[in-house]
């Protein structure tokens, strides 16, 4: 049985269809379904959360992206989501939206947070920690832990840093 009969790969990507016919989205949603954490698996280490959210960055280099993994009461993950793209400097974060997709679409237990810093810096910046500090209050209204916060930093820079290993939230 091959992976097309037995459902690993979507219709229209299967051997006999032709690439050519699939948007870049597709190709995209197809490649970050295949290649990054599926739902239900665990994330062990920050540096696992680094390298499966690189792949929903890299259509955004020179803006900021925000993303979100949200974790079920195992820290499985239920689901990993851009919540914003911005600007170079800044993506907003609606903490009302947030909550929302917790609640009622995710019905998480924890959450992991990442964002990009396109200009290649490492560290938090004095909004960075403001930021997750808010979210981190307002999040514990609900019961929902704050795991940490990654920064990934731009121009082909490959490390990160974890807001939680610095003690900052």
């Amino acid at each position: 049985m091959n992976q097309a009969q037995n459902g690993q790969i979507s219709a229209k990507f299967a051997p006999t269809n032709h690439l050519h016919n699939v948007s870049d989205s597709e190709l995209h949603n197809e490649y970050c379904r295949r290649f990054t954490i599926r739902a239900n698996q665990q994330l062990s280490s920050s540096a696992d959360v680094a390298k499966h959210v690189r792949t929903f960055m890299k259509d955004s280099p020179d803006v900021e992206v925000f993303i979100c993994v949200y974790l079920s009461g195992a820290n499985r993950v239920i689901d990993t989501e851009i919540l914003a793209t911005g600007t170079i400097s800044t993506a907003s974060i609606h903490i009302r939206e947030l909550i929302k997709s917790i609640l009622l679409k995710q019905k998480a237990s924890s959450v992991i947070f990442i964002h990009n810093h396109p200009s290649g810096a490492e560290q938090p910046s004095k909004n960075d920690t403001d930021l997750m500090k808010k979210l981190k209050s307002a999040l514990q209204q609900i019961e929902v832990e704050v795991l940490d916060s990654l920064i990934i930093p731009g121009n082909g820079n490959t490390g990160y840093t974890s807001m939680a290993d610095l003690d900052v939230i």
